[in-house]
C-alpha cells in the first residue's frame, strides 16, 4: 500500500509475467535470462511507453529474486512482477493492461497475471457473462492472460477432468494447467470481446486524453520538464494536494 502526500492510497495493480522457463540451480544464469527476457518485453512496449506520462507510478518489471529459498517452486514459479499505484487515473490501470495484452501477442510463450486491490478486475468487465462456477470467491489463481486472450481454469468435477484444478490452485499448478491445455482454459468469445471492449483504441486513446496548458516557469524548471516530462505529474500531484505547512515553504 503506498502513500501520497500523506494520505494512504489503495488504488494499485500488480502484475505477474510467466516465460517458459526450465528450473536450473544456475542462479546467475536464471537472473540473466530474465533480464534479457524484461529487456525484450520493454523493447517491444518503447513505441507507447516513451511519451506516456503517468498519474503516480509507472509501469515497471523487476526480476525474481534469485536469492530467495522458494523463487523456483511449484507454487510460485519465477517471473517478472510489477505493482503501479496508479492513484486518481484509473486509465493508467487499462493502459497496463493494454501493455499486457500486446506483450502476451508479442511473446506466446507468456501467461500473465494481473491484479488489483479488488482481485481479479478483468472479470468485472465481463461479469454479464461469466459462467455460473467463475466468481470472486472461486477465481483466485485462476485467471490469466496468455497470447492476447484471457483464460480461466475450471474447477475440477473429478479427478480424470482434464484441464481442470480443484480448490484454490498454486500459481504454478495454474501456469502449467493453461500451457498444457490452453483451448480448455481459453474463455468464450463474449468474455473475451467485454475485456478488450475496456482497452480498445489504445494506444491512439493516448493522445486524446493529453491536456495542453500555459504558464510562467522558471528557465531551471523549464529545463526539468523538457528533460523529464513525467515530472509535471509530481508537480501536479504537490499543488493539487498542498496543505498549509507546504504554503508556508512557498512563502520564503
Amino acid at each position: 500500500m503506498a502513500t501520497q502526500g500523506g494520505r494512504v492510497s489503495e488504488e494499485y495493480v500488480k502484475y505477474k509475467i510467466f516465460p517458459a522457463f526450465d528450473v536450473v540451480y544456475d542462479t546467475k544464469k536464471a537472473k540473466q535470462y530474465f533480464e534479457e527476457c524484461r529487456d525484450s518485453y520493454l523493447a517491444t512496449l518503447s513505441n507507447v511507453l516513451i511519451d506516456y506520462i503517468w498519474q503516480n507510478e509507472a509501469f515497471s518489471l523487476k526480476t525474481f529474486d534469485v536469492g530467495s529459498s522458494d523463487s523456483v517452486s511449484e507454487l510460485s514459479p519465477p517471473c517478472l512482477h510489477g505493482c503501479t499505484n496508479y492513484g486518481d487515473n484509473c486509465e493508467d490501470e487499462w493502459f497496463i493492461v493494454y501493455l499486457l495484452f500486446e506483450i502476451s501477442k508479442e511473446f506466446p510463450d507468456l501467461i500473465i497475471q494481473v491484479q488489483d486491490e479488488d482481485g481479479e478486475f478483468l472479470l468485472i468487465e465481463a461479469a454479464d457473462f461469466l459462467p455460473k462456477w467463475l466468481n470472486p470467491e472461486t477465481a483466485e489463481n485462476r485467471v490469466y492472460i496468455h497470447q492476447g486472450e484471457i483464460h480461466a481454469i475450471p474447477i475440477a468435477k473429478s479427478i480424470s477432468d482434464v484441464g481442470a484444478l480443484p480448490g484454490t490452485p498454486s500459481v504454478g499448478q495454474a501456469v502449467q494447467t493453461i500451457r498444457s491445455y490452453s483451448c480448455r482454459t481459453r474463455m468464450p468469445v463474449k468474455i473475451q470481446r467485454a475485456v478488450k471492449k475496456r482497452i480498445d483504441g489504445y494506444p491512439k486513446k493516448v493522445r486524446q486524453s493529453l491536456h495542453r496548458g500555459h504558464c510562467y516557469l522558471p528557465v531551471a524548471a523549464a529545463a526539468l520538464l523538457q528533460h523529464n516530462p513525467q515530472l509535471i505529474s509530481m508537480a501536479v500531484q504537490a499543488f493539487c494536494q498542498r496543505d498549509s505547512i507546504d504554503m508556508k515553504v512557498c512563502r520564503l
